[in-house]
């Protein structure tokens, strides 16, 4: 495959700089919301609160630096305050990150992922979510409620739980990784999304052919946009992590 850029990125401590001990460890905290010593001077009275999340000794189950910048341009962008109250699905939830974050900024939240991936989930919810009402529980207009649940791209997306096939915005991050499952994860973004959808990826900038295949698989079906750096958590900034927004054009009727 071919690779991408090789810069380290902006200030801030990345996870994958770290050695493999300090990244598997199995308890990783981040301070919520995400606010550094760049935007929030020392002298400056916030209230913080910590994120724990569990991990384990896979890739696939740990916090990777894509989840943490689209974590603090929630908590940063304008899109923070917009997502209050809104139905929200995170897609390959992994670890939980971006999802519980959604949540704690007043979300309706559906954090997603595979079958081996569901038990983790699903306790990074419960401790960092204690008493939080289940997504289903929540109605039209009310704020921070959240849901673990499986999901296969591609298989069971039409009809997900009942909760209906549409979601006001879809989040991932570090989803677009290798050249397999883009024409799954097509169909269930078009599956759960409508013209009004928003739907946010970042990922690390790796492999050229990889992005290349995924933006060839989607471009037909959504418009894309990447949002520019300036934008991007100041701290939590850094070239090699893109995010682009999604959308269906106004006249795209998703399927049933």
């Amino acid at each position: 495959m071919q690779g991408g850029p090789t810069a380290t990125g902006g200030a801030w401590a990345r996870r994958n700089n770290l050695s493999f001990t300090a990244r598997y460890v199995s308890d990783v905290s981040f301070d919520y919301p995400f606010l550094s010593p760049v935007t929030v001077p020392a002298t400056t009275d916030v209230d913080t609160e910590s994120i724990v999340l569990g991990q384990s000794e896979t890739p696939d189950s740990t916090v990777w630096d894509a989840a943490v910048a689209l974590s603090a341009f929630l908590c940063h962008s304008p899109l923070g305050t917009e997502i209050r109250g809104k139905r929200v699905m995170e897609l390959g939830s992994g670890c939980g990150l971006v999802g519980i974050v959604a949540y704690k900024l007043g979300a309706n939240v559906v954090v997603t992922d595979m079958e081996d991936y569901m038990p983790l989930l699903r306790k990074n919810v419960e401790r960092n979510c204690p008493g939080a009402r289940q997504f289903e529980q929540s109605s039209e207009g009310e704020t921070g409620s959240i849901s673990a649940e499986l999901l296969e791209w591609g298989s069971n997306t039409h009809n997900h739980h009942g909760y209906g096939s549409t979601f006001d915005y879809i989040l991932g991050s570090d989803i677009v990784y290798a050249l397999q499952g883009f024409e799954e994860l097509a169909e269930s973004l078009l599956a759960l999304s409508d013209s009004h959808t928003r739907i946010y990826l970042a990922y690390e900038h790796r492999w050229r052919d990889v992005e290349g295949y995924f933006f060839e698989v989607v471009t037909p079906h959504f418009k894309v946009t990447e949002v520019e750096q300036s934008q991007h958590h100041p701290y939590y900034s850094t070239p090699i992590i893109r995010i682009f927004l999604l959308q269906l054009p106004a006249a795209t009727t998703t399927a049933t």
